[in-house]
Parts: structure tokens; sequence; C-alpha cells
């Protein structure tokens, strides 16, 4: 278990990085397109893209030291993935 959430915190972690440093390259990557990108747009890929998911593999990769222990910041970024689900819906 502790490798699956370690695995899947750097993942998220990349994720992450690159929408905050790349977010022309997330948004290719997730079939958004880049027809009219402006700096809000940007903005918005920095922040759930970059910032979200950034905070999730931080805390996930936390949790991955004692998934039994960190049930709590685990229960956080499986809501946060809900949320963003709920919100594409």
């Amino acid at each position: 278990m502790r490798w699956f959430v370690g695995l899947s915190g750097l993942v998220f972690l990349f994720f992450g990085v690159m929408g905050l440093l790349n977010p022309l390259w997330v948004m290719d990557f997730v079939g958004y397109s880049k027809q009219g990108v402006g700096p809000l747009i940007l903005g918005e890929v920095r922040a759930i893209y970059g910032g979200l998911f950034a905070v999730m593999g931080l805390f996930t990769l936390v949790a991955a030291a004692s998934p039994g222990r960190n049930r709590g910041a685990l229960l956080l970024v499986g809501l946060l993935w809900l949320g963003v689900c709920a919100g594409r819906l």
C-alpha cells in the first residue's frame, strides 16, 4: 500500500509542478483547446492543475510514510478528486 500511495503522490506532484511551470503542456495533455488562451485561462489551469495537484501530491507523499495513520490526509485527497469530478459533471 505504501508504494501505491507514494507513486500516486509522485504523479500528482509531477502534474502539479508541470501545471505551474508549463500550463500549456497540461492543457495539451488533458485535451483542452489552446485557441484563444489568455492570462485568465492560464491562471485557472495553474490554480487547478498546478496548485491543487501539487498540494494533493505533497499530502499523499506525506501520508505514504504510514497510510494507516494518515487516513485523514488520504481522505482529503479522495474528497478533492470527488469535488473535481463533480465539478466536471
